[in-house]
């Protein structure tokens, strides 16, 4: 997956998830220098149908993507 842009307050914690939010992997944390940022999606999430990335900007403010 590649984060292209991200329109909120930089300092996003980037994370991956389930898509009911409940379990989540902290991928990394990245700024607008970073972008386009690159995530390598890891087990067990690379092998479910449907997953989600969540990202936190500096505000607390999150950003849920479901793929």
């Amino acid at each position: 997956i590649t984060i292209n842009s991200i329109t909120a307050t930089q300092g996003y914690n980037v994370y991956i998830c389930d898509t009911s939010l409940i379990t989540c992997v902290y991928l990394a944390t990245i700024n607008d220098s970073d972008l386009p940022y690159s995530i390598e999606v890891p087990a067990p999430y690379d092998t479910m149908t449907d997953f989600s990335v969540k990202i936190v900007d500096s505000n607390n403010c999150e950003i849920i993507k479901n793929f």
